[in-house]
């Protein structure tokens, strides 16, 4: 385990997100941010990783790496209308991410998701790109609440993700 603060793993983005931005996120998405995320977002908006590395943890054999840290609203190209535009995108083409969002992802590979719902409320958790696009969902998962069968848990939370960010 390490000691980094995200500080020292994601170079964060010069403009911070706004109370307004995020409780306007809240509402059109009906969720609840924990306050570690918020004060994240309200610090760092998302970023690029600083340095090579891999996420401690059972990944079915893959290393997998935190490259990217998505803001929760963002004009700028590589971040895809950052958060609040990629669940809306998703949303749109029938993905209904019900209690979950993506935050993050390891260069297109796979995607970070955290969930606030149920007994996993608070917990990170991955997925790799071509399984959450192709049998990941079950119809039943597509309309109700519930953990999609390709999501792997990574961290118990978004802070305690950070422990399992290991140098390359």
């Amino acid at each position: 385990m390490n000691s980094f603060l995200w500080e020292e793993i994601i170079r964060g983005l010069p403009i911070p997100c706004t109370d307004s931005e995020i409780s306007e996120f809240e509402r059109e998405f009906g969720l609840e941010l924990p306050q570690e995320f918020r004060v994240f977002l309200k610090s760092l908006n998302g970023g690029t990783a600083k340095f090579e590395n891999t996420i401690e943890g059972d990944f079915d054999d893959d290393e997998i790496e935190l490259s990217f840290v998505y803001p929760l609203v963002s004009e700028m190209n590589e971040f895809s209308g950052g958060i609040s535009g990629l669940c809306r995108r998703w949303n749109l083409e029938g993905w209904n991410l019900r209690g979950c969002f993506p935050f993050g992802d390891n260069n297109g590979g796979g995607y970070f998701f955290l969930v606030l719902f149920g007994e996993f409320d608070g917990a990170v958790f991955y997925a790799d790109a071509e399984e959450f696009f192709g049998e990941c969902f079950s119809d039943q998962q597509k309309d109700e609440m519930s953990i999609p069968d390709c999501f792997i848990k990574a961290s118990d939370s978004f802070d305690s993700l950070r422990s399992k960010v290991m140098r390359d």
